[in-house]
């Protein structure tokens, strides 16, 4: 990582170097909601139904004791409905081809979209200061504008290593390294000695958030 003086003065500054579930759609290929009775469906559909409800739990959970969703309370959710998934499909008279990982993508779809909206913003910001771009809760317009000469991104946008811009939550993930202080920078193709020797520590896959931590995408 080729850090510049702006780069450099900017880590110096800041000290930063050391719901009710009302309906569950299924993309289906164009099935619309009148056709011929099916057993199979009604059932996906609960299945599918089910499957939010349960993730919806697990969300619930882990925001009562401020923690992370537990990994193996999704994974049993998936478990769930893959079998009931198999079981409905088992009855001869689908609709449609769609299978269970159909079904798990629209499922955690809407979790996403339901923890976003009930999730705070995190502070800070994202700055595009070029080839690279920074994320820390020390990021503001003025900051980003006068003394990284960038351009400051969307509330809540992550600085994502594939393409060293602020872009939408998520991001697709690249080189990130991150600072002590709650500072973090990613560019496209960084060398992760580079990051070590600035004092950070070099993630290959992740996005740089606007809280300043790498973190996976």
């Amino acid at each position: 990582m080729k850090s510049s003086k702006r780069d450099r003065s900017f880590l110096r500054h800041h000290g930063l170097a050391g719901l009710l579930l009302v309906a569950v759609v299924l993309v289906t290929s164009g099935a619309s909601s009148a056709g011929e009775p099916s057993r199979c469906a009604q059932l996906q559909y609960a299945a599918a139904g089910e499957a939010a409800r349960r993730k919806a739990d697990c969300a619930a959970k882990a925001a009562a004791l401020g923690a992370p969703v537990d990994a193996g309370c999704l994974a049993a959710v998936d478990g769930r409905l893959a079998r009931r998934w198999a079981r409905a499909a088992a009855r001869g008279d689908c609709p449609t081809p769609a299978d269970s990982d159909t079904a798990r993508a629209v499922v955690d779809g809407f979790l996403a979209s339901l923890s976003q909206a009930l999730t705070a913003p995190v502070p800070g910001g994202c700055c595009d200061s070029g080839a690279r771009c920074f994320g820390s809760p020390a990021i503001d317009a003025s900051t980003c504008q006068f003394e990284l000469l960038g351009t400051l991104g969307a509330p809540g946008s992550v600085c994502d290593g594939a393409t060293g811009d602020c872009v939408a939550p998520a991001g697709t993930g690249g080189s990130c390294c991150e600072f002590p202080g709650a500072v973090c920078s990613a560019v496209p193709n960084d060398d992760p000695a580079d990051c070590v020797a600035a004092g950070g520590q070099s993630f290959a896959t992740a996005v740089c958030q606007p809280g300043g931590t790498c973190t996976a995408p």
